[in-house]
């Protein structure tokens, strides 16, 4: 029986390495070089539906896979209120209508309270739900048009960046699950 696979070229960074090691553990690297430049690809099965099955979420100091069956109930913070059954969105009493990516990002953000996520596990978490590859620079594109439909907030925007490490939410939350 012949496997799909899906070839994912790196740059020669271990801690890209470990990371994608990490969030494809049923993968191979293998070593490819044009005599010049070394690079590193990393073959993974395919993915055999699209779709995400779960997302991390921060307990007790570590990062743990949440599945996406057991998140149920409300979350609130600062005007905004998150049906995860339903996935609605209300600011201040309105509905407001987000896109796949950016209603993921948003869950993501509201379920790690104020934890700093990193740009790669996000970026990993958008490749999972769509099944392609993505440009580190998609992921600014979601967070950036998620800001715009969120707006400010008691002077501050919702999502706050960490330079050099990833995205956080910037207020209190408070979880009805």
């Amino acid at each position: 029986m012949r496997q799909n696979l899906t070839h994912v070229l790196l740059p020669a960074d271990s801690r890209t390495l470990e990371d994608v090691r990490r969030n494809y553990p049923a993968g191979r690297v293998e070593r490819i070089t044009n005599g010049v430049d070394v690079f590193y690809c990393y073959v993974v099965p395919a993915f055999s539906e699209k779709g995400l099955r779960s997302i991390p979420v921060r307990r007790n100091g570590r990062f743990m896979n949440q599945s996406l069956e057991d998140l149920h109930g409300v979350i609130c913070s600062g005007g905004i209120r998150l049906d995860l059954d339903k996935e609605l969105v209300w600011i201040n009493g309105e509905m407001l209508h987000l896109p796949g990516a950016e209603l993921l990002l948003l869950k993501i953000l509201l379920l790690n309270d104020t934890s700093c996520i990193s740009r790669r596990i996000l970026l990993t978490i958008l490749e999972r739900k769509t099944g392609k590859m993505m440009q580190d620079n998609t992921l600014s594109v979601h967070i950036a048009r998620l800001r715009k439909a969120l707006g400010i907030h008691e002077g501050k925007s919702y999502i706050a960046t960490e330079p050099g490490k990833g995205y956080r939410w910037a207020f209190p939350v408070m979880k009805k699950l």
